[in-house]
């Protein structure tokens, strides 16, 4: 799926909430389908609340701002390669300040690089997206031209243009397109070596990307949390991106090469481009129940109700020939697991990986468990 399909696909899925199919909703319909008319009703009105924990549920940043170039020239060190992925809890180095105006609308990484959706509270500053990156992988270059700027007593950088998606600044003038963006970012550097990059939503001001950025303190790392204690995942699949949301969390293993998060792309499209391993989502279970098929008993693994497909022609976008997708409910959780590969995953090694998984209370994020590497 390119990234054009991909904006295409959750702009319509925001326009048409109420009754887009869903991954869980989907893959009930997968498991409960019958020619019973009163059935096809019930799988129809549970696909539609099912809404909040498809992959799409997102709504899409609409970046953009005002802030004049000049060609000043910082002085930044030149990235290095990618550091290797510590074991141990996944911390996260950024988190809000107290007290702050705005709301933690998305919390979540990628590989190693941070990422915050923040939400203001008016119109004229309606927040922005925050990425926190690694000392070293971090390359500092577009933001050269930029207006000198201060963020709570650092320097930094505020350029205005359009950026590719990889994170290039494009030449002067170049319109906004399926791989550019018309935006405005700022850039600062802390004392340990990050590299922190605030884009403002559209209509972005310079008083506002400041007091965006602002916003964000470094002096309180903090571990990321989850609903379940997980057990060691199949074919020695590894975490390596987390989306948090709400009371929804959404968990991408992969066994090959590890994603990348560029600049210009998001947690979403990792999820839904990873070649390999399994996407894994929970949330609470409270408004759900009629999402879960009462027609097809359920398998018990461990501590969860679960149907497990592997029917390509009844499923979400992403999910194709030889991949599979399960569906899992417990007291206070339900949630679903996507296997892109049932050749490297199999159905014997998800249930396993599935009875092991100790389950909490996803309607408690006090709760939760540490995210283990």
């Amino acid at each position: 799926m390119t990234r054009q399909d991909l904006d295409h696909l959750r702009q319509t899925l925001a326009e048409r909430a109420e009754d887009a199919p869903t991954e869980l909703g989907l893959l009930a319909s997968v498991m409960a389908a019958a020619p019973v008319r009163r059935k096809r009703r019930n799988l129809q009105a549970a696909g539609a609340a099912m809404a909040v924990i498809a992959a799409a549920v997102t709504v899409p940043l609409v970046l953009g701002g005002g802030g004049t170039p000049t060609r000043n020239e910082p002085s930044a060190p030149t990235p290095t390669a990618q550091p290797s992925t510590p074991a141990g809890p996944v911390m996260l180095p950024a988190a809000l300040a107290p007290g702050t105006r705005y709301g933690l609308l998305e919390d979540g990484f990628v590989g190693t690089t941070q990422l915050m959706e923040i939400r203001g509270n008016d119109l004229t500053d309606l927040g922005g997206l925050v990425m926190v990156y690694a000392p070293g992988t971090f390359d500092p270059e577009p933001y050269k031209s930029g207006e000198p700027v201060t963020v709570n007593g650092l320097p930094g950088r505020l350029v205005t243009g359009s950026f590719h998606t990889d994170g290039r600044l494009a030449p002067q003038g170049t319109p906004a397109g399926p791989e550019t963006t018309v935006e405005s970012r700022l850039a600062w550097q802390s004392p340990d070596g990050r590299w922190l990059v605030y884009r403002g939503l559209s209509p972005a001001t310079r008083e506002g990307m400041l007091r965006g950025a602002e916003a964000v303190r470094l002096d309180a790392p903090r571990e990321a949390r989850v609903p379940m204690a997980i057990p060691d995942p199949p074919a020695q699949a590894r975490v390596e991106a987390s989306r948090s949301q709400g009371g929804l969390v959404a968990l991408t293993y992969v066994t090959g090469e590890a994603p990348v998060m560029g600049p210009g792309a998001d947690i979403l499209s990792v999820e839904n481009d990873a070649a390999t391993g399994f996407v894994m989502i929970m949330q609470p279970r409270a408004g759900l129940e009629h999402a879960i098929p009462q027609d097809v008993a359920p398998v018990r693994l461990g501590e969860a109700d679960t149907w497990y497909t592997e029917d390509p022609e009844k499923s979400i976008v992403s999910f194709g020939p030889n991949q599979s997708g399960m569906l899992m409910a417990t007291d206070k959780c339900v949630g679903s697991i996507r296997v892109k590969n049932t050749q490297e995953i199999s159905k014997a090694a998800i249930e396993a990986f599935v009875a092991g998984i100790d389950f909490g209370d996803c309607t408690d994020p006090a709760s939760w468990s540490a995210l283990q590497r």
